[in-house]
């Protein structure tokens, strides 16, 4: 099965037994949902498997306000192009277990924070197309969106995509790769969306 497919039957079977070992994720889904920012002690490490972050104009005037369901994602066709739920979650992502061991591996010799967190993002660079002018970039945006479409149709229906999946990224999911794989080679850093975070 593919990794969604996996997730999507983890989630099932969580839900029937009345258990999900994924709540710590989905708070800080809910959190970065909310406030737009994950702080330095808001680890995306193993123990926030689920977190995702939904984008796109589907998302922009939710009725209740709520963060969507990933359960809800997983089944829900895109409505628009751009819609997508950013998935970390290590148990079904063999992609993102093997970039948190090479991210440990490029980090670890490194002589300082400074150093470690340079070595995370050429890693988080190179993963996701190299260097980039940002999400404005028109060639980056077609080979984002063409790399997309492979993914979703490699598997069976919803907008979800797992981060260790993706071979080409924008601003939004190289951050989030990198605040993924930032606990494995010990870099504090913050997660941040939108203008006014960005610009102090």
């Amino acid at each position: 099965p593919s990794a969604r497919e996996l997730l999507a039957s983890q989630l099932e079977f969580s839900a029937r037994r009345g258990t999900d070992a994924r709540t710590h994720g989905r708070a800080l889904a809910s959190k970065y949902w909310v406030s737009q920012t994950l702080d330095v002690d808001d680890v995306l490490d193993a123990s926030a498997d689920g977190f995702y972050d939904v984008w796109g104009e589907a998302f922009e005037n939710v009725a209740d306000g709520k963060l969507p369901e990933l359960e809800d994602l997983l089944r829900q066709a895109p409505r628009f192009a751009d819609d997508e739920a950013i998935v970390v979650d290590r148990r079904t992502d063999m992609f993102l277990s093997s970039l948190d061991e090479l991210a440990r591996e490029m980090c670890a010799m490194a002589p300082s924070t400074r150093a470690r967190a340079a070595s995370l993002a050429r890693l988080v660079s190179d993963r996701l197309g190299g260097p980039t002018r940002g999400d404005d970039d028109p060639v980056l945006a077609a080979e984002v969106a063409r790399d997309r479409e492979q993914i979703l149709g490699n598997s069976v229906g919803g907008c979800v995509l797992h981060v260790g999946h993706l071979s080409k990224g924008q601003e939004r999911h190289r951050a989030v790769l990198f605040k993924a794989l930032a606990s494995s080679c010990d870099v504090p850093c913050r997660l941040v969306r939108g203008e006014d975070y960005c610009n102090d």
